[in-house]
């Protein structure tokens, strides 16, 4: 529990230092009826930079933002979606592998956090759904 820990304050404190911004072809969509409810983005080893960790991706989606992205801690793989939305029920998920996680459904305005550790090899998948 201790280790688990220490790696998530060092993923903090590495990732908050390094964090860069990008779109990652994510689409911004502006508020209508046909805006999307869910989203999801595949996280491959490819994401990843040599200084283990991919730019991380904070995007407007759905009308709340979205924060996702994956990391190499060590020797296991770290996939991590957040989001927030202000007016409607929403959540994130996560998958790595054979694991998967969800944050369950949060109320307007309390952010939605997922996050899995595994094995390197594992493909990741973040996803963030609304309620309407």
């Amino acid at each position: 529990m201790k280790k688990n820990k220490m790696i998530k304050n060092t993923f903090m404190a590495v990732g908050f230092a390094s964090i860069l911004t990008v779109s990652a072809g994510a689409p911004a969509w502006a508020a209508s009826e046909t805006e999307a409810t869910s989203g999801s983005v595949k996280l491959t080893n490819n994401d990843v930079t040599a200084f283990g960790i991919s730019p991380a991706s904070s995007v407007s989606v759905g009308g709340g933002t979205w924060n996702y992205g994956t990391q190499i801690i060590g020797n296991q793989k770290h996939v991590w979606s957040v989001y927030e939305h202000s007016t409607l029920s929403h959540k994130a998920s996560t998958i790595l592998g054979p694991a998967s996680h969800t944050s369950y459904w949060k109320y307007a305005g309390t952010p939605a956090k997922s996050e899995l550790f595994g094995n390197t090899s594992y493909t990741g998948y973040a996803y963030w759904d609304t309620y309407k």
